[in-house]
């Protein structure tokens, strides 16, 4: 089952130092790693549910809008 948005995270006070910065970086980069799991799991999930990729309507459909805008 999928796991909270904000599990295991924590807010971090910030400070100017380069120790302070590489941990927030850090943090940060691990709640981008975080939300893409996330993500792909309701991809798959969605695919499994409806037989359907999700992202290729989502990826197609500014190609679609380029090619109608040029022919106009």
């Amino acid at each position: 089952m999928m796991e909270l948005w904000n599990d295991g995270l924590s807010e971090l006070e910030i400070g100017s130092s380069v120790d302070s910065i590489q941990k927030f970086l850090g943090s940060q980069r691990e709640l981008l790693h975080s939300q893409i799991d996330q993500f792909q799991e309701i991809v798959v999930t969605q695919c499994k549910l409806t037989g359907v990729n999700p992202l290729s309507q989502e990826m197609v459909l500014p190609l679609i809008e380029l090619a109608s805008v040029n022919f106009v």
